[in-house]
């Protein structure tokens, strides 16, 4: 791990930590939009994926956003990843793989990922997102979306820490601000 890619101290939660937190958990998204987006963890065993698949289908999820990289599925959730290959869910699904504690390659791909991802909450859709642990990607990914929303950075920044994510890297947060060093706090 180089200086920029350690966790953050007295930010950051550890794995283990993130371990009871294995639901849902709603992110706050600004009005008027229709839709709704909970983060969350990767199902990695079967209680845990019986439990997000029961949660999606009763809170009407349209879509999952799956940050994790496809190893990482494969070696921890290998029931999760036999799902995946073979469409077993009923929803669709967006890649977009981040390395654990990393930030994405390119800033234009991220950016018109995360636009994709709020069009989508305006137009109603439901959608569940999760990388490994659901706090640093996931927290890097759902602050980008809720700027793309109109929310001001650093309001966002609390909405998502509020639901329990956050950028976990001075990386991560490096990128964000790169990313969307055009938008005012």
């Amino acid at each position: 791990m180089t200086e920029n890619t350690k966790p953050l101290s007295g930010e950051t939660a550890r794995m283990d930590d993130a371990d009871p937190i294995t639901g849902l958990r709603p992110l706050a998204l600004p009005a008027p939009v229709s839709g709704e987006l909970w983060l969350t963890g990767l199902p990695n065993n079967d209680l845990r994926l019986r439990r997000h698949l029961f949660e999606a289908a009763e809170k009407g999820v349209t879509q999952f956003v799956i940050l994790t990289e496809d190893h990482e599925i494969r070696d921890l959730a290998p029931d999760y990843a036999r799902l995946l290959s073979s469409d077993g869910l009923n929803f669709s699904v967006m890649r977009l793989p981040i390395r654990d504690f990393g930030v994405p390659e390119s800033v234009p791909a991220f950016r018109l990922a995360t636009y994709r991802i709020a069009d989508a909450l305006q137009s109603g859709e439901r959608i569940v997102m999760h990388c490994r642990g659901g706090i640093g990607r996931t927290g890097l990914v759902a602050e980008a979306v809720l700027i793309e929303l109109g929310v001001p950075p650093a309001e966002a920044r609390g909405l998502v820490a509020a639901a329990g994510s956050r950028c976990e890297t001075a990386e991560q947060v490096a990128f964000l601000r790169k990313a969307y060093a055009d938008v005012e706090d």
